[in-house]
């Protein structure tokens, strides 16, 4: 299952093109590779998600043929984003970060040479918009984590900039 909750009942809303899934208990964590190569246009992520896992979303651009996964919302109740949760979702034009009560932590995967966070070849063929109204903190294996290269930049890709009123802080190469 690429969720920690169990589903209670799904269907398909053939109205508004898309399935709705109803969970028995409330849903906190979006698994390791959960959705990895998965065509997916759109996701709606529920508030109470606090980890969206390893590669959860990885490779959304199926093939490089299918464009799907085009925006995300990630909620503020997200506590961890772990590494290559979104790498290579090329057709990611809008990536949104809703305000949240603590720092958000992203990990970043670093093997003394390279490096790279969990955006890497997030939309790199096209610019994307970037709501950005929560701060970050970076971090390798839990330990405070300063990029070094554009690899390792959180939004190398990210053409336009909105700012919410949370922010009082950059990170060093967030772009």
């Amino acid at each position: 299952t690429p969720f920690d909750a169990e589903i209670d009942t799904h269907v398909y809303d053939e109205a508004r093109g898309f399935f709705i899934i109803n969970f028995k208990s409330p849903v906190t964590r979006i698994n390791d590779k959960a959705f990895k190569d998965k065509p997916i246009v759109t996701i709606t992520l529920p508030d109470g998600i606090k980890t969206i896992g390893k590669s959860a979303f990885a490779g959304s651009t199926y093939n490089d043929v299918t464009i799907t996964l085009t925006s995300i919302n990630i909620p503020g109740s997200v506590e961890l984003i772990d590494a290559d949760a979104f790498m290579y979702c090329n057709a990611l034009r809008t990536l949104r970060f809703e305000p949240g009560r603590t720092r958000l932590k992203i990990e970043c995967i670093h093997d003394g040479i390279y490096g790279y966070g969990p955006f890497y070849y997030t939309g790199p063929s096209e610019p994307y918009v970037l709501y950005l109204d929560r701060e970050f903190d970076y971090i390798h294996n839990g330990e405070p984590f300063i990029p070094d290269n554009i690899e390792e930049s959180l939004f190398a890709g990210a053409c336009e900039v909105n700012f919410g009123p949370n922010i009082t802080e950059i990170s060093d190469r967030m772009f």
